[in-house]
């Protein structure tokens, strides 16, 4: 016969995690546009997927932006916003970025990213 057990324990704090965050207008408009002529000036290749091109899954050009191109204000300020974002959401212990940041075009109406994934089942 199986006994019931009461639990008689009371967390103060829930370890609630969150699955995303986001924050709005991070970049004024003319900073946008900054950007967009830093990734233009530096040059935009063909966006890959897993180093391979997969033009069924992904249509795009791409570059890499790094602090060094200008940009030390734009990583700044995504610093600033990752840092607060994770200490009201997540509350991880983060370092830094490891990689550049990934400037995208996408040119309308047939460039995309899909996921391969999307039409296979999970289990």
């Amino acid at each position: 016969m199986k006994k019931n057990t009461i639990n008689t324990s009371w967390d103060f704090y829930l370890d609630k995690v969150n699955s995303f965050a986001w924050a709005e207008k991070v970049f004024t408009k003319e900073e946008c546009k900054k950007i967009i002529k830093i990734a233009n000036d530096k040059g935009l290749i063909e966006g890959t997927t897993h180093g391979e091109s997969y033009k069924h899954t992904r249509s795009s050009k791409i570059c890499w932006l790094m602090p060094g191109d200008g940009l030390d204000w734009a990583y700044r300020k995504i610093t600033d916003v990752v840092l607060d974002l994770n200490s009201k959401f997540f509350k991880f212990d983060v370092s830094g970025f490891n990689e550049g940041f990934q400037f995208t075009n996408y040119s309308a109406p047939s460039d995309k990213y899909e996921n391969m994934l999307i039409d296979q089942k999970v289990l």
